[in-house]
């Protein structure tokens, strides 16, 4: 039940990154950004950050990686993971 938990985040995950691109590529608005993924690492972050949710994260950043960007492979992942923890702390710290 745990590894069909932890696949669920990972297929929700990645097809709200699928979601944000195709987005990207349809709509051309200069002045107006629509990033679902980024609402999703803020929700999760602030809401329901857990270590659940890391495998998740890492795994965006590969597939983001290997079919979306020329970067290193895996360092989406952890500009993912850093995010995610940046925003957890500071809420943390706030409240």
């Amino acid at each position: 039940m745990n590894s069909l938990r932890n696949i669920s985040f990972v297929v929700l995950f990645i097809f709200t990154l699928i979601f944000e691109l195709l987005i990207g590529i349809i709509g051309e608005f200069p002045e107006l950004r629509i990033l679902p993924f980024l609402i999703l690492i803020y929700y999760i972050s602030l809401y329901k950050f857990s270590n659940k949710y890391v495998f998740a994260f890492f795994l965006s950043g590969i597939y983001y990686d290997l079919f979306y960007t020329s970067n290193y492979f895996g360092s989406t992942s952890a500009k993912f993971i850093f995010l995610a923890i940046a925003v957890n702390f500071i809420s943390n710290k706030i409240n």
